[in-house]
């Protein structure tokens, strides 16, 4: 029997000590400037077209308009519920207050976006694709029902299994069972989009096994046999990824999935647990993507959304230095943000909001890894970093739940080797010399997907080639994938990855990256256009 406390083997809750004075009173004490608004609005603007194409669309797309921008507020403290001191209107001024507004916002994203795909996955009545009460799994059954994380394809060699648990008040056993020669990764991921721990070959093995999910907060006795995973949140999202070889091999992926289980520790041992009702539907547009919802917010939806999730899921002791600046516009766990009793200041508010998120839109655009070959590669850092919160956000903007490069790397290109569009109306190979094969411990395959990022139907039901296909060398011992619309009439289809007849991405996954693959002296070839 294992005994947690809940200081046993965790970061201590950070402690700052802040100051507390009126909203509107210091927002009294800024003039208005027409010339000030002006400038504000130049500057939203050019940030928001400093990437003119795709930060250009998003921006009109979620209504980023250029707002006034005046000193906010200073409220009481993030976490310690000290008597406030007086504060003087000139600590703050203007610009510094908008920068502390758009530091808090960009800082919280991750937190307010999780908890709304939480809600929306959650919210339906029995279950169904992609949704589910809490603490119990969904399964993809093909891979046209896996989750299509962010901006990025849905997986095409692997079966999701996603659940959602809260483990505020007791702790939940996952159990997994024995996968034997087939490759499975289960990742864990709290509430501020950062993997905590990771299941599968790299980690724990194949074998069955149960591990006890214990929240913040917890303390107890856990039984002999569970092996203890702490998460540093309430808020926990288990994606579990299964190999799959094809339509084929669904039954023998099913049966894997459903031995996945799920069972709150007071519950431990019982021969069956109660279903979880589905939470009811408030304030869900099951039409908007969880992003959409975020950028649809005003400031004092978000920031109380964000104070409230704060209290069952702590920031990290090295967040200290942050809310304590964030402190002075009444942001930090449980405490009240309201602004709608002064319509200007919260116009006010809301521009820094509207800045901040603009922000983070064009930040998304730029070049994040390296480009060898025309192949986008992530930076190590995607689902594991803390404290650079614009990195942060990005993350979890574009790839949201992201798996930590130890278990998995996704490439991606949409250009050939002269860097002109991939379109079906022409050939290619992705020819991989003798030796030069993605060097993984698990496997890598090559996926397609159009330029909605969805799978494209087509004769052989094919959307993938993965390494565990029958891929046959030429006699120098290179491997070729044909790429293409039309059915080729000179090679087996073994190697033929079909195509849409208009534009279309490569995905090139790579499943338990070797070291060379994670330091990047392995380079993937080019996608090279034929005649």
């Amino acid at each position: 029997m294992l005994r947690l406390s809940q200081d046993s083997g965790r970061g201590s809750n950070v402690s700052v000590i802040g100051s507390v004075t009126s909203l509107s009173a210091i927002h009294r004490e800024v003039p208005r400037s027409t010339a000030a608004f002006a400038d504000t609005c130049q500057h939203v603007e050019r940030e928001v077209s400093e990437r003119a194409g795709f930060a250009e669309r998003e921006a009109q797309r979620w209504h980023l308009p250029c707002s006034v921008i005046t000193r906010p507020s200073v409220s009481r403290d993030g976490f310690s519920q000290v008597e406030s001191m007086p504060l003087s209107p000139t600590t703050l001024y203007t610009e510094e207050a908008h920068e502390i507004i758009c530091e808090a916002y960009t800082y919280g994203y991750p937190l307010v976006l999780t908890d709304v795909i939480r809600q929306l996955m959650t919210s339906a009545g029995k279950g169904g694709v992609h949704r589910s009460p809490l603490n119990q799994f969904v399964h993809a059954r093909a891979i046209s029902e896996n989750v299509a994380f962010g901006h990025y394809g849905a997986d095409a060699d692997m079966l999701h299994s996603i659940a959602w648990l809260n483990v505020a008040k007791e702790p939940t056993v996952l159990s997994v069972p024995d996968v034997h020669q087939r490759h499975y990764t289960m990742h864990l991921v709290d509430g501020w989009m950062i993997a905590f721990a990771a299941l599968g070959a790299r980690t724990t093995g194949n074998r069955k096994g149960h591990f006890a999910i214990v929240g913040p907060r917890w303390s107890g006795d856990i039984p002999t046999g569970i092996r203890v995973l702490e998460s540093p949140t309430a808020i926990v999202w288990l994606i579990g990824r299964t190999q799959t070889h094809g339509a084929k091999d669904y039954s023998s992926v099913h049966e894997i999935q459903n031995q996945h289980g799920l069972t709150p520790l007071s519950l431990w041992g019982h021969t069956e647990a109660p279903e979880q009702p589905a939470p009811a539907m408030r304030d869900v547009a099951l039409k908007a993507t969880p992003s959409e919802q975020v950028a649809r917010m005003d400031a004092s939806t978000f920031f109380g959304r964000l104070n409230t999730l704060m209290s069952d899921n702590l920031p990290r002791t090295a967040d200290a230095p942050a809310l304590k600046r964030f402190s002075a516009v009444g942001v930090g766990p449980g405490r009240p943000f309201e602004l709608r009793d002064d319509p200007v200041l919260a116009r006010s508010v809301d521009g820094s909001v509207r800045t901040a998120l603009a922000r983070i839109v064009v930040e998304a655009t730029k070049p994040s890894g390296r480009t060898p070959n025309g192949w986008e590669i992530q930076p190590n850092n995607v689902g594991s970093n803390e404290t650079d919160y614009m990195w942060r956000a990005v993350v979890a903007f574009l790839n949201p739940g992201a798996r930590p490069v130890e278990d998995g790397l996704s490439l991606h290109t949409s250009v050939d080797a002269e860097g002109v569009r991939l379109t079906g109306t022409h050939r290619y190979v992705l020819r991989f010399a003798k030796g030069h094969t993605p060097p993984v411990n698990g496997f890598w395959s090559v996926a397609v997907h159009n330029s909605r990022r969805a799978f494209v139907q087509n004769e052989i039901d094919r959307h993938a080639i993965s390494s565990t296909d029958a891929l046959k060398p030429h006699a120098d011992g290179s491997v070729t994938l044909h790429i293409h619309h039309e059915r080729p009439d000179k090679h087996s289809t073994s190697t033929w990855l079909p195509t849409p007849k208009d534009q279309f991405t490569l995905t090139m996954q790579l499943h338990w990256p070797q070291a060379e693959i994670v330091d990047r002296t392995w380079t993937p070839p080019s996608v090279e256009r034929i005649s």
